[in-house]
């Protein structure tokens, strides 16, 4: 019951009607009385009733709450660039809007050692990579082998994040993220895409650890040794396989079989990332694929080096076997 009040709170709410002034105070009012009707029956099935739907009130006002407040929040990106790549012209929208000039302005830059890093120029080559189209079959589809501690990861959901926010496009869609066979690791991704909105904006997500529904558009993270839910998804947009290299090899196989298999039902943008330096990597083979590589393979994808500015130590670490 509860589940489809949701859903019709949510048509409401993308219908742009105030819903938060129309429902707020009857439930308020309704909970309350619920509340002292408790309070003084004493027989034990009213009072179990009336907690309940004192209970049931609370939760429906806890989602409009949220709802609201999220859509609020996130109305801020709507129309933002991801970010602007040219300093000058960056500086121009930056003053005049108070620093909402684009996506990562908004929400606050990525911080690393305690301090914020702007997009660099590796990152403009994975996004042009990524975001452009020419007609090609490889369009959306990206394979990148990079060294360690490049903040790639930290783009790609940022990337995912300003999909969904930048306009409705991506409402009641997928966006799938696939890590280590660790089910604490796709906690912490969905936890990090989550604290990219609470630095700045102040908005708390109340979603389960592996799932965040960002502006209607729902994203989860799936451990490589559990694929079962990923297998059934309705209309997934964005597949995005982190540190690819670390799942065994059957789960390699078998993650990358499931995302291709997207490729005609929803043609979603799939990102594959390895780190150099670690045990194993499994890269395409174009001779058992049938005809053309339906995404890019490691002579077609990037290969990003290490930037020595983002290190403590740059020349040491650029002469480990973790970088190429």
């Amino acid at each position: 019951m509860v589940y489809n009040i949701k859903k019709k709170i949510d048509k409401l709410i993308t219908k742009g009607i105030d819903i938060k002034k129309r429902l707020l105070p009857v439930i308020e009012e309704s909970a309350r009385i619920c509340q002292i009707f408790g309070c003084f029956l004493n027989y034990r099935y009213g009072y179990c009733f009336a907690k309940d739907t004192f209970y049931f009130f609370l939760t429906v006002f806890s989602y409009i709450y949220d709802q609201t407040s999220s859509s609020s929040s996130l109305s801020v990106l709507k129309g933002l660039p991801f970010w602007i790549w040219d300093k000058e012209q960056h500086r121009q929208p930056a003053a005049a809007t108070n620093g909402n000039c684009c996506f990562n302005h908004a929400v606050s830059l990525p911080e690393k050692d305690l301090v914020q890093h702007p997009m660099f120029d590796y990152e403009k080559l994975l996004y042009d990579s990524l975001m452009s189209i020419d007609g090609s079959f490889k369009d959306k589809y990206l394979w990148c082998l990079k060294s360690t501690g490049l903040g790639v990861t930290e783009f790609m959901l940022r990337i995912m994040a300003w999909l969904c926010t930048k306009d409705n496009q991506w409402r009641n869609c997928q966006m799938c993220i696939v890590t280590g066979p660790n089910i604490d690791l796709a906690i912490k991704l969905i936890n990090r895409m989550k604290n990219i909105f609470e630095t700045k904006l102040g908005l708390y997500f109340r979603n389960k650890e592996t799932v965040l529904e960002l502006n209607g558009c729902i994203i989860e993270a799936y451990p490589s040794n559990h694929l079962d839910s990923f297998r059934s998804l309705t209309n997934p947009k964005f597949i995005y396989l982190d540190e690819a290299d670390m799942f065994r090899k059957g789960e390699q196989e078998d993650v990358r079989h499931v995302s291709e298999r997207y490729i005609g039902k929803s043609d979603p943008y799939i990102v594959r990332i390895y780190s150099r330096g670690t045990r194993f990597i499994i890269l395409p083979d174009r001779a058992r694929t049938r005809g053309d590589m339906s995404v890019q393979t490691p002579q077609d994808g990037l290969h990003l080096r290490p930037q020595p500015h983002l290190y403590r130590r740059g020349d040491r670490a650029s002469k480990t076997f973790t970088f190429i």
